[in-house]
């Protein structure tokens, strides 16, 4: 006989299911407080042979494993190929000057070679990424010898995608995969059929001529060989110019697109599942390149930090670089983009992450100058990215002889068991209490300066002696909206900067 249970007890284990459920999607949002979370060295933006680097990834892990590195972020050059051509046949007379690039490389076999290198070397992991120029354009002409190419150097890096089918759509300058057949294509085309019919048609359709004679008119056929080789001669030049009958995303001769194509780059990322990362936004660039025949050529790259708050849903910035950084002092613009999204103008908040920009070890380049520290949940790709994504991670640049460490950066609130770290959030009743451990990769005892900083504004700025510990209280004015805190140490070559912890009074 089938057994009935009581109505009590179908409740009781509804409500048991209901709190499980509860305490699972508590230990989703607060991982750092549920499992403990593992420090890992990362260098973002490296270059292999496989672009524009002089070390393969046999030598690149041989680097990281010298410096204790146990992810190297990769950032390969998507496509490193520029061209001017002259108006109106600018595919056929043209210059083009180009550089190694995942594109010639094969992206199938640059992903392939990853995974390769990561199997080889099972301490160190080498994440897949690209480095993309969106857009580039033109000013001045070869008769006024002032012929200008910008924003070369305006570049967004685009990490963590397995997919070759991805990276083959990036919608970037030069990449093919993301062109595509628009109304200029079909203009072309019916240009070309249209002009090449009618060759043929003059060539194969033979005219009846005339001739007057003496004792009579004599009528013969003949056909129009010049007109007809000249119309298949402008087809051809027509298909030539235009093949291979697809437009690209944006074009380099337009100078008014502003941040367009950028934000399509980062808008790409996300919906593919990517990491989008504005590379050194306060780096100029400046040289001339010989162009041949178009003769000296000036590149240049101003610096973009502006892009910063004219952009949304990056992921990050490049915080820390070998060259000086403003947007991250206190009341800067990286603290107004965090104010944004505190104050709900942005939709999500702006990490800040170290740059290498590593092509190989000439002039005494170290891979491990720049590096961004993650707390990850495990050793994974899956779980260096994630962190990254959280923004559970601080850049530093590290010297020849150290590094400093940002062992513990948490707030809390007393008499709360509530805790959060990097990239996360606290809702608790103020004040609240910073902690703060930072030491020396050497374990030499050395002062550093220290600033902890709220909501812009510097509330602890005094030089400490490593290792140290810091327990400072701090209660914020009386305000609904959220706040933060973020921790800059160090100076020029010894330098750190930790992501923010949000906090909300409750």
């Amino acid at each position: 006989m089938r057994r009935s249970w009581p109505r009590n007890m179908w409740r009781e284990a509804y409500r048991l299911w209901l709190g499980a459920g509860a305490l699972a999607l508590c230990l989703t949002a607060f991982p750092a407080a549920a499992e403990e979370l593992q420090p890992i060295t990362t260098v973002l933006h490296v270059h292999s042979r496989m672009s524009t680097g002089t070390l393969d990834l046999d030598g690149l892990a041989a680097e990281a494993r010298r410096f204790g590195i146990g992810a190297l972020i990769m950032s390969e050059n998507l496509v490193l190929r520029y061209e001017y051509g002259l108006f109106p046949l600018r595919g056929v007379i043209r210059a083009v000057k180009s550089w190694p690039s995942v594109t010639d490389f094969g992206v199938e076999r640059y992903l392939a070679e990853l995974r390769a290198a990561s199997r080889r070397h099972p301490d160190v992991m080498f994440v897949p990424g690209v480095e993309v120029v969106p857009h580039y354009y033109w000013t001045g002409s070869l008769r006024t010898k002032d012929l200008t190419m910008h924003d070369g150097q305006k570049n967004l890096l685009l990490i963590g995608p397995d997919d070759p089918a991805v990276y083959r759509g990036i919608p970037a300058a030069g990449n093919v995969g993301a062109y595509t057949l628009q109304r200029q294509s079909v203009v072309e085309l019916v240009l070309v059929m249209g002009i090449g019919g009618a060759g043929v048609w003059v060539l194969t359709a033979p005219r009846t001529r005339r001739a007057r004679l003496t004792h009579g008119v004599l009528g013969y056929r003949s056909r129009r060989w010049g007109r007809g080789l000249a119309l298949l001669l402008i087809a051809v030049l027509v298909a030539i110019n235009a093949f291979p009958f697809l437009q690209p995303p944006f074009d380099i001769y337009d100078a008014g697109l502003g941040v367009g194509p950028h934000q399509a780059v980062i808008d790409y990322g996300n919906a593919h599942g990517g990491l989008t990362i504005w590379s050194m936004p306060e780096a100029p660039d400046l040289h001339r390149v010989d162009y041949g025949r178009l003769g000296t050529v000036t590149i240049k790259t101003e610096p973009y930090p502006q892009l910063l708050d004219q952009t949304e849903g990056y992921t990050a910035f490049g915080a820390v670089y070998a060259q000086p950084v403003t947007v991250t002092e206190a009341g800067g613009r990286w603290d107004g983009l965090l104010r944004a999204y505190n104050e709900g103008k942005r939709a999500a908040p702006v990490w800040g992450v170290a740059e290498a920009a590593f092509h190989g070890t000439a002039r005494g380049k170290r891979l491990a100058e720049a590096e961004t520290v993650v707390w990850a949940r495990a050793r994974s790709q899956a779980a260096v990215l994630e962190a990254l994504r959280l923004g559970r991670a601080y850049a530093r640049r590290r010297g020849e002889d150290y590094a400093l460490v940002l062992e513990t950066f948490s707030v809390s609130a007393p008499g709360s068991d509530k805790t959060a770290i990097s990239g996360g959030l606290l809702r608790a009743p103020g004040p609240f209490l910073v902690r703060l451990r930072i030491t020396a990769s050497d374990g030499v005892p050395r002062s550093v300066p220290v600033r902890i900083i709220r909501d812009g504004t510097v509330i602890w700025d005094e030089p400490v002696q490593l290792p140290a510990d810091l327990a400072v209280p701090d209660e914020p004015p009386a305000d609904p909206r959220r706040t933060y805190y973020r921790v800059m140490a160090g100076g020029a070559a010894y330098r750190l900067a930790s992501n923010p912890i949000f906090v909300q009074a409750s």
